[in-house]
Parts: C-alpha cells; structure tokens; sequence
C-alpha cells in the first residue's frame, strides 16, 4: 500500500470501527491495546485521538510502539493525562538510548527539529532536551555525534534568547520542619542522646526522627554510626527531610564523614539523597576562600565525600559546577572522582563528564582553567582525569584553543582516535596515518577500523589516495584477516573495507585476493563486488591486475569452483564484473574439457550474441568457429540473434556453411536456407560458392542452394549469376557415369524428374551443349512439366534446345505439348 490507501485505511475503517464499537474494544494495557488495533497502522493516528479512543490509553507504557513523530509530540504537545514535562522528556530520551539506538536516534531527532519550529515549546523543555543532548552525545557511536550537533545547532535556532547556556543552577530543596515532622515522635531520640549511652540503641531510629529532634548532643561518632544504619538500605525517606537531616547535623558532619571513609557503600536512593543534599546544603556553607584551598577541598573530596563519589546523581554534580572552585581546586576534584572512576557505573561516569566537567570549563569564569606554560598532554590529564574518554576532540578545542591534538595522541580513546581520524584534512599522509595508529592496540583494531568507516561513511568523507593506501596497508599488517573466521571476514568486507578500497594499488588487490580467493564462494563474490563497486577510481594497472587475479581464481586444481546451476556466460559477468570480460579465447579455454557440454549447453542465444558483440571480444576468428562448433543451440542462435559486424557475421557464416551443406534431410535443409540462414545469405561470398567448396554437398542441400540463388540479389556481392552456374556445372558433371547426379530412383528424395528446375532452375540460359552432354543421360527429364516450362521460359542456346528437342520425340514420337 502506498501512504495514501495507508491513511485511507485508517481515516475510513480503523477510526470509525473503534469509534462505533467504544469500550468493547478499550484495554487497560495501552501496548497490546495499540498493537490489536491499529498492527502497523498506529503511526498514522495523532496521540490526542488515540487517547479519545480509548481514555486509558497510556502513551508512557507504550513509547516502543510509538512512530517518531508521535514520540515528538509526546514532548511537545499537550497530552492529558500526562506526568510534567521533565519526566516526559526524560522517558522519550531514555527510549532513544536504549538498543537499538542508532535507528530511534536518526528517525525521531530530525523530526523533533521541524517540529520544534511549529510549535511553542518552553524554555524549561528545551533546557531538558539539550541537557539529554549533551548526555545522549557522550553514549553514541562517533558516527552519530553529528546527528546530534545538527539537532542541537538546528534547535538553537528556535531557542529564546538567554534561555540555554552551559552554566547549571544549583535547585534549592524546600523544607517545611512542621509538615515533614508533623506525625513523627521525635522526644525518645532526643532523649536517648541527651542520656549517657553507648550508642547500642542509635539504628533503632529512623533518619525522619533524627531529623525531627534537636540534635545538638549528637556526636560524630553517634552521626557516623546513624549514616552507616541508615545510608545502607531502601528507606523510603523523602529529599526534603534528608534536607532537614542535613542541615541540624551539618556542624559535625565532616568529623562524622572522616570516620566513615573507608567505607564502600552500595548505591541506594539513601545514599544518592544524601549526597545531594551535602551538595546544596554543606558545600553551599563553604566560602570562596574554603572551595579555593587545595587542603580543604581534599579533606573534603579525597577522604570525607569518596565513598559517595561513585553514586554522584545530575543533580549533585549540576550543583557541584556552580562552586567557586579554582582552575588548582577544581582539577583536586576531578583527581577525586577518578580515584572513584572503576567503581562507578558507566553512567555515572558519563555524568561526571557531562553535568560537572563540561559545565565548569566552559564558564568564562574558568576559561577552560588553561594554563598557557602546560602542555596539552598535562592540560588533558589534569583538567578531564580519566573521564577524558568521554569527551570529544571538538569539545577539546573549543575548551582549550591552543590544544595540540598530536601532544595527547597516547591519552585519547579509541573513540576520540576514530573522531580525529574523520577530521577533514587531519590524516594528510601515510606517515600521519601511521603515527596515529600507533596508538591503537592490536586487540582494538577491528574496532578502531569499523568505527572509522562507519563515521566517514555517514559523514561523507572520503579520505586521500595516499592516506587510504596507509590506512589498507595497516589492515593487511595488522588486522590478521587471513585466520580470520569466515564470518567475521564477511564483516570487514561488507561494512569495514568499503571506506578504505578506493584508489587501491597493485599491491593490495594482489594482499586483498590472498586472502578472499580460497574463501567460501558468497564471500569471495563478495569481495569482488566491493572492488567492482570502487573501480572508476583504479588505475589501469590496478584494473589489469584484478582481471588477472580473477581469472587464476577461476583455474587452478579446482576450475570454476563457484559454478553452480546457471549460465555459464552469466556466471563469468558475476565473477569479472567491470573488469574486463574474458575474449572469446579464454572464454573458451576456461571450460573444464569434460564440462563443456554441460557449460555450452547452459549460454542462451542472446548470451552467444552478447559476448561476440563486446568490443574486442573476438581476438581470434578462428576461435568463432570453435565455439560454435560446440554450441548446441546454433540454429536458434542464427535464426533470432541481430547480425553481428559484417565481418563477424561473415565468419560465423563460414563456421556454419560446411555443415549445412552436408545436411541430407529436406526439413532440416528448410530450415537452414527458409529461417537460419535467412540474414546470413546476403553475406556470401564468391568463397563461399566456389566449385570445390559446393563439390560434396548433399544433393538436398544443393537443390536448395540453387533455388536461393535464383532469387538472390547480386547486387551487392562480388560474385555473379555465371559463377552461380560455374559451381552448378562442376557439381553436376558427371564424368563418364551416365546416371546424372542427385537421380535416383530408388530414393524418394531424389527421384524427381524436375531435375533441370530443382538443380539447374534459372541459371540454364548458361547452358552449353557442351555442357548438357556431361550431365549424363538426361532421358527420365524430357518430359517433365516443370522442366518443359522452364525450358520454355529461359532464353537457351539454340543448338541447345534443338538437342533437348530432339532427345524428347526421340524417345517418344507422339509427344505433343498440347
């Protein structure tokens, strides 16, 4: 169906049906709901009008089934039912993330940006979306980064002024104390500390009780151990009053922290809350003067805040690049949560990048914390940590305007490698080529390549002839593709290879076959077809060598081992493709001798037609009559093929002529002068029919040659009617037998007495007497009707006629023509 039956079907069937049928047709589960239906129709029915249908219909629990744009104006449109906007954002970008991602992302973000321009989307929206941006970035294939910087370059556009920057606020939890603690007891625990204790008894409260006391008697030591009950569960206590927690035990919160840095916590909602609310209730405490001394801030970040680390949310980070750091303080951070990095979740890691690090260094405030005497190698270490492998080269320079990318080669990710590789003008030579892939392991490799490819691939880039020719020389060093499993070869040749093939040289088609050649025949015709695909960019050398290549592979101790039932012509065009079709001498010489048969019988006609018709295919004549010597479909071949070059044509001609001459039975002999040889007689020759070529021809075959050449048309041939009955006198002399040729009683197919009209026809006003005698006795014709009349209408010799006359009432006195 095309679109418009598509939204037919579902504007005159669908939407009426499920209208009429109301609630016999609603579900409570939206996703089945969706799927029984609309099937693949749903993509066509706007959000709103699903949610008429049916008033339980939940998009949020059915974001797999949506089409792209329905996914967008989940984002934008106002849709009843609906959690706030944030969290629908949220849940479209998480569906984005998920597998598979590549297809979600291509189809739904450019979507998102035409609509963008039609509707009135909010500041807070668009802070949400370019904040999942920025996160979607660091997780995507360098491939789709691009994707990613149009979508945002493109939304900028609509975006109000002021409203995205890459500063973050810092949220404020609000807390009221009387609603948090309205129904909580709080007096035992204020008792309990205001008493001589132990400290036995502390975990047996809850943190919302803490919160609700006066906790002016509670140690470090009580508040340490109160954070480990408490930090190390799933209590369901609510932000605010770990707020409220926070900020009563806030005095004695950092002793209480140094006795717990050793600890490993498990994430738990416990402790991500907390955390957040050291960010904007304790760190907020700290003075310009305390966040810019190095010791304090490693008290802090080394020791009191590192089992936390690993599980820092958005919102604490966001929070955390709002602080007054300094360029030495910040990079004391950073040096924090790389201690933390291989406990964290990838996630989590990524997060560090994108809502602290990012943030941070593109304020004005910092600059980028460049300093103009370190090196970018330095720069990079300090400034990124181990959380560089999320960042991008781009990024990179636009930070830090004098970063020296060839500095930091060792410290770059595969990721980033594959992103400067894709650089326009990066890799200008073969040296640069190898100097960078220095730097990528050998177990990485394959990634490294099909990650490149990929990227230029979908960016359109094409690298250099000498920077290609570097990058194939390193796959053929180091990407072992001759132990490679078959499978895993097809991969480089389908999706790796195709980036890196252009311009190739000798040399590497000749690797590229040594490895492809003895494979199984799919990948082997697959390795042709990516050469075949780049051949314009070949040199002729290059061309030469690949026909070359092809053609060993199709000899050898296994000759035409990808053979299968087919054409054989047709499987010579699969295997040569654009390089050069084999000239009739190897098409020929590359039949097996036992196979021949088999392979000749398998060439249609108009296959025979296609290959003489090639330029330069014929480079021996005489080879024309050894195909067709074999070919058993010859007579189609003559009858329906257009003629080849008059030169060609004239030599499959003399291939054929030999054996129609000898042919001895009359259908066959129609066949041959009526239908097969119809467009090939204008091509004879004086060669053709001269005497001692016709001298052994059937009698059949003769009798048919002379009728076709009294209706030829000489005018456009070098021989004439006289040398027609030249080669009819020496055929028919009989020397000294008196029986005539081509008589014979006994044969019915040669018992004719029209001997003069089958044999002679209208070529007998060339007639001698001279000749007449050695026809033998002629008797058994004198009185044949058809030979009379012709002798009646040809203009003969008188002695002729009179001798014909006079042998006629010889043998029989009373004859009369009336």
């Amino acid at each position: 169906m095309n679109d418009v039956q598509r939204r037919t079907a579902v504007s005159h069937f669908i939407v009426p049906f499920l209208w009429r049928a109301g609630a016999t047709c609603v579900s409570n589960d939206s996703s089945q709901w969706l799927i029984s239906n609309f099937g693949q129709f749903s993509a066509l029915v706007p959000l709103n009008q699903l949610i008429s249908l049916n008033p339980q219909f939940n998009p949020m629990s059915s974001l797999l089934y949506l089409s792209p744009e329905q996914l967008v104006g989940l984002m934008f449109d106002d849709v009843p039912g609906l959690p706030e906007k944030s969290v629908v954002i949220s849940a479209v970008f998480d569906h984005l993330t998920a597998s598979p991602q590549r297809e979600r992302i291509v189809s739904t973000l450019p979507i998102m940006v035409e609509s963008s321009k039609m509707r009135n989307v909010s500041c807070a929206s668009y802070q949400i979306i370019f904040h999942r941006l920025d996160h979607l970035m660091v997780s995507v294939p360098v491939d789709l980064e691009s994707v990613i910087l149009r979508t945002k370059s493109a939304l900028l556009q609509n975006v109000p002024q002021g409203c995205v920057s890459s500063s973050r606020q810092c949220g404020a939890t609000p807390v009221n104390e009387t609603t948090v603690c309205g129904s909580t007891n709080s007096s035992v625990v204020s008792a309990y500390l205001g008493s001589s204790h132990d400290g036995g008894r502390l975990c047996e409260f809850s943190i919302t009780q803490y919160a609700c006391a006066q906790l002016t008697d509670l140690s470090s030591q009580d508040l340490a151990t109160v954070l480990s009950c408490g930090l190390d569960g799933n209590d369901n206590v609510s932000e605010e009053t770990w707020k409220l927690f926070t900020q009563k035990v806030n005095p004695v919160l950092g002793p209480a922290l140094d006795l717990l840095a050793d600890t490993r916590l498990n994430k738990s909602r416990p402790a991500v809350l907390f955390l957040n609310v050291i960010g904007e209730v304790t760190l907020s405490s700290f003075s310009s003067t305390n966040l810019r001394d190095d010791s304090f801030v490693q008290r802090w970040f080394d020791s009191r805040l590192r089992p936390f680390l690993p599980h820092a949310s958005e919102t604490f980070l966001s929070c955390l690049s709002t602080r007054d750091f300094s360029c030495d303080t910040y990079r004391s951070v950073v040096r924090s949560f790389s201690q933390s990095f291989d406990v964290m979740s990838t996630d989590t890691q990524a997060n560090v990048y994108v809502d602290f690090i990012k943030v941070f260094l593109s304020q004005n405030s910092t600059a980028g914390c460049v300093n103009v005497s370190q090196s970018s190698s330095d720069w990079l270490i300090s400034s990124f940590g181990r959380f560089s492998v999320f960042t991008t080269v781009t990024d990179l320079q636009t930070l830090n305007s004098n970063f020296n990318v060839l500095d930091t080669l060792s410290l770059l990710s595969l990721r980033q490698l594959v992103e400067l590789s894709s650089t326009p003008g990066f890799l200008s030579s073969a040296a640069a080529v190898d100097n960078l892939l220095l730097y990528v392991p050998d177990a990485q490799i394959t990634a490294f390549f099909s990650s490149l490819s990929f990227t230029l691939q979908t960016q359109g880039v094409v690298l250099p002839s000498p920077v290609q020719e570097a990058v194939l020389q390193q796959v053929f060093d180091r990407a072992n593709l001759t132990t490679l499993p078959d499978a895993d070869l097809q991969i480089w040749i389908l999706n790796i290879l195709p980036s890196f093939i252009a311009n190739i040289t000798v040399q590497h088609v000749t690797s590229y076959f040594s490895i492809v050649q003895q494979r199984p025949c799919p990948i082997s015709q697959q390795a042709v077809q990516l050469l075949n695909s780049s051949s314009s960019t070949f040199q002729p050398e290059t061309q030469d060598q690949i026909y070359q290549l092809i053609l060993g592979s199709l000899t050898g101790p296994a000759p035409l081992r990808c053979y299968g039932n087919q054409s054989y012509y047709a499987f010579l065009s699969s295997s040569f493709m654009s390089f050069q079709f084999p000239n009739l001498t190897t098409f020929l010489s590359l039949m097996p001798p036992a196979r021949v048969p088999e392979l000749m019988e398998s060439v249609s006609p108009a296959e025979v037609s296609s290959l003489l018709n090639r330029p330069n295919a014929v480079d021996d004549v005489t080879q024309i009559c050894q195909l067709f010597r074999n070919y058993p479909k010859t007579p189609q071949y003559l009858q329906t093929e257009p003629l080849l070059p008059v030169g060609l044509a004239r030599q499959v001609l003399s291939c054929v002529w030999p054996q129609v001459l000898k042919v001895d039975v009359q259908s066959e002999v129609n066949q041959w002068f009526d239908h097969r040889l119809v467009q090939y007689l204008p091509l004879l020759t004086s060669q053709f029919i001269a005497p001692d070529v016709m001298l052994n021809t059937s009698c059949l075959s003769f009798k048919k040659f002379v009728s076709a050449m009294a209706t030829y048309n000489y005018t456009a041939v070098e021989f004439s009617q006289s040398d027609i009955y030249n080669t009819i006198l020496v055929y028919l002399n009989t020397s000294s037998d008196s029986t005539p040729k081509c008589y014979n009683t006994s044969n019915p197919d040669l018992s004719s007495t029209a001997w003069f009209a089958d044999y002679i026809s209208d070529f007998l006003s060339f007639v001698t007497l001279d000749d007449l005698l050695q026809f033998g006795s002629i008797q058994p014709f004198l009185v044949n009707l058809e030979n009379l009349q012709l002798f009646g209408q040809t203009s003969v010799p008188d002695e002729v006629l009179e001798y014909y006359v006079s042998l006629l009432f010889e043998m029989n006195p009373s004859f009369s023509a009336y």
